[in-house]
């Protein structure tokens, strides 16, 4: 048998997708071996893509934008969306009861410029808070984020799963749900660099199959998968969300990434007059 190929892949929590094609063998039975590595920040990502340390990155799909607007940056496309929505809450100190308190707060995000920090300043906006009210502070990814924000680093954290149920059990307070506030919210998606997905072409290709396939199964039999998860480390709540997660298709949806566009000018970054056609490139997805 020829030894496979290696793609590498960096994220910061493996998608549900990923972990089932392998850990049922379906990326083996297509000459593949992903390597993954945990980042602990999106900038991080944009390094290890840029220097082509890395293949992919599974992060948020308004990372895109923000990266093509930085110096190396200019040749990210989205080629798939690995899940329907990523369940984003603002959780704050347990004496913090609404967005509205959060004037003069260190508010712990990701990157200051794209990700997330998007849909928490729409947040903001909506709830009608001038952002610069705050400091928004980059710290890190999600597990950081909710350690500094339980050791009293920060007042307000946008988190997702598993942190947001550790959030809830460790006494912070849920002040508002982005997919509430915004119920065509996109989940992750994978970004590739343009060049990348010129010179590994096939490889991408087959790995976006082994996902497929691994989305398949996921949706027919959601109780088999969550155990297959659970059996690689995750904790049941997170398992059930990643799962729960997984969509009817890897194709990047056009809703929900315009829905990102119109809050990036709501939170008042640049960008926001991208056209999807310029951001997505999914002609390899099954």
């Amino acid at each position: 048998m020829p030894n496979p190929e290696v793609l590498k892949v960096i994220c910061f929590v493996p998608p549900a997708i990923q972990v089932i094609a392998d850990r049922r063998g379906l990326l083996k039975a297509r000459g593949i071996e992903t390597q993954v590595s945990l980042t602990a920040s999106s900038d991080e990502q944009f390094r290890a893509l840029s220097e082509l340390r890395c293949d992919a990155a599974v992060t948020a799909m308004d990372n895109v934008i923000g990266w093509n607007r930085r110096v190396g940056g200019g040749d990210f496309l989205i080629v798939a969306q690995v899940e329907t929505t990523t369940p984003l809450s603002v959780f704050a100190r347990s004496e913090l009861t609404s967005l509205s308190e959060l004037i003069d707060r260190n508010i712990l995000v990701d990157s200051t410029e794209n990700g997330f920090v998007v849909v928490l300043r729409a947040m903001l906006a909506d709830a009608g808070v001038d952002v610069r009210a705050n400091r928004i502070i980059a710290a890190g990814g999600v597990k950081e984020r909710f350690e500094k924000l339980l050791s009293g680093q920060g007042d307000a954290a946008l988190l997702g799963p598993p942190y947001d149920g550790l959030a809830l059990g460790a006494g912070l307070r849920r002040l508002a749900s982005a997919n509430e506030l915004y119920p065509a919210l996109p989940g992750q998606g994978i970004i590739i660099r343009r060049s990348a997905l010129t010179r590994r072409q096939t490889v991408i290709a087959n790995w976006l199959q082994a996902l497929e396939e691994g989305r398949i199964q996921c949706r027919a039999d959601s109780a088999r998968a969550q155990a297959d998860m659970m059996a690689t480390g995750f904790a049941q709540p997170g398992a059930q969300a990643l799962v729960a997660g997984v969509g009817p298709t890897l194709r990047p949806d056009r809703p929900g990434i315009e829905l990102l566009l119109s809050l990036r000018t709501r939170a008042g970054f640049p960008g926001g007059d991208v056209r999807f056609e310029e951001l997505v490139d999914s002609r390899l997805v099954p």
